[in-house]
């Protein structure tokens, strides 16, 4: 039996490949792949196999791969199984050394350190004539592993900068949504004040428009006393109907009543605008109230208005008898302003919104319906995970969803979507009519 199996041109050969090897390889599980190949290649072994080993029977249930010369890999490999069975019987691979010969059953074992497993074993069983050089195992040994403890490196170093990169993506959000937080808020207050200094003069425009009123109801009798003056007295007949032609009296009057009207219902307009922003401005305070939610539909309604074009019909149908509830006014305001105005973002066209409430003696039971483009199934099993949304950048946070939901869950409710891609999207909110606890 000779002291080696390989001159030194064969080590430098074996050597240098391993060195390429070890530069080439992507990941781990090729690079001892690759090893196993080169030493059975260079006929250093009959067969050779790379197996994780937790301790246990070296049975390798799960029969890893075998490279085996002249035949390539093979699974299932039978002389593999029964050398691992009489190694084990022996009392297993495990010692101190890394690099281990076995006379009986000629194996030789290289131990590795990989971190997914206590142990890595490459296995190789040698023919009657040959024997290894174990110092230069040794060396190629070191090599190996060395190689492994920087591909393990670098992999955790590739995820914590994945992961910082991740988490610097989340603050630069999270920052955003406060700042826009911050700007809402403040946005809030000063629609609040802007609402009460608007409420003043459309207090007095409303006021002077209705004297208006009875003013051209007074118009109108002067000139019907005239008309009958015209009528008694023969020398006025003549110059008032000459002022009546000249100036068109009697349109004068008509028109005048119709500005006067349309100008009362213009301003009845933007105080209700106002009033509905003011109430929509007001800070939650968290607390369950008995409310009424047909008004507040009313009011996002109106306030959603300018989102829907000529071409988009709102339609609401509340088919329930009593849609009172305890809830928070102001956060399910917040919810159904949101579903409404992305109703109109997925309708780009024609369509139409369709909001309808049904309820029983507990539940009360809210569904906004759109006629657009729908979301296809993985789209909508995301639309409640926070920052995720399907608008351009810029024009979403992402947040709006997973916010609305919070809030209904708070109520003790639900909040569900189904959607059909080409013919619409649902959310149906189902909320408690009294809240537990409350009386």
């Amino acid at each position: 039996m000779s002291d080696s199996c390989f001159d030194h041109k064969v080590e430098s050969i074996i050597s240098n490949a391993m060195m390429q090897v070890i530069c080439d390889s992507p990941d781990i599980d090729f690079l001892l792949d690759s090893v196993v190949r080169l030493l059975v290649d260079n006929n250093l072994a009959a067969w050779g196999a790379s197996i994780a080993h937790w301790y246990n029977a070296l049975s390798v249930s799960s029969q890893p791969p075998v490279y085996v010369a002249g035949q390539g890999w093979q699974q299932q490999y039978q002389r593999c199984h029964e050398q691992c069975n009489t190694l084990e019987a022996q009392g297993g691979p495990h010692s101190e050394q890394n690099v281990r010969f076995l006379e009986k059953p000629r194996l030789l074992v290289i131990k590795l350190q990989v971190k997914a497993y206590p142990e890595h074993w490459l296995l190789f069983e040698l023919s009657a004539n040959n024997t290894p050089d174990l110092a230069c195992m040794s060396r190629w040994t070191k090599w190996l592993q060395y190689a492994i403890d920087q591909q393990q490196k670098d992999r955790l170093l590739e995820q914590s900068q994945a992961r910082i990169e991740e988490m610097s993506r989340g603050m630069a959000e999270t920052m955003a949504q406060l700042v826009q937080a911050e700007k809402m808020s403040e946005l809030g207050k000063l629609t609040a004040g802007i609402a009460h200094e608007i409420n003043n003069p459309i207090g007095y425009i409303r006021s002077n428009l209705e004297s208006m009123t009875d003013y051209t109801a007074s118009f109108r009798d002067i000139f019907a006393q005239l008309s009958q003056l015209e009528q008694e007295v023969g020398e006025l007949r003549v110059p008032l109907q000459a002022l009546q032609k000249q100036y068109d009296i009697q349109f004068l009057l008509e028109d005048c009543e119709d500005i006067v009207q349309t100008n009362i219902k213009g301003i009845d307009r933007i105080s209700g605008i106002v009033s509905d922003l003011y109430a929509f401005s007001r800070r939650a305070d968290g607390t369950f109230k008995a409310m009424d939610i047909h008004p507040v539909l009313q009011r996002c309604i109106n306030l959603t208005r300018s989102r829907f074009a000529d071409h988009h019909t709102v339609e609401l149908d509340v088919s329930a008898v009593d849609t009172r509830l305890r809830g928070d006014t102001s956060q399910l305001e917040q919810v159904l302003m949101n579903l409404m105005l992305n109703a109109a973002h997925a309708m780009p066209g024609v369509g139409t919104l369709t909001i309808a409430v049904k309820g029983d003696a507990l539940w009360l039971e809210i569904s906004l319906t759109d006629t657009g483009t729908g979301m296809p199934k993985a789209t909508l099993n995301r639309i409640f995970t926070p920052f995720f949304t399907t608008k351009p950048t810029g024009q979403g946070t992402g947040l709006g969803l997973s916010i609305s939901q919070g809030i209904i869950r708070a109520h003790g409710g639900t909040i569900v979507a189904t959607s059909d891609v080409g013919k619409g999207t649902t959310f149906t909110l189902r909320l408690p009519r009294q809240q537990d606890g409350s009386q």
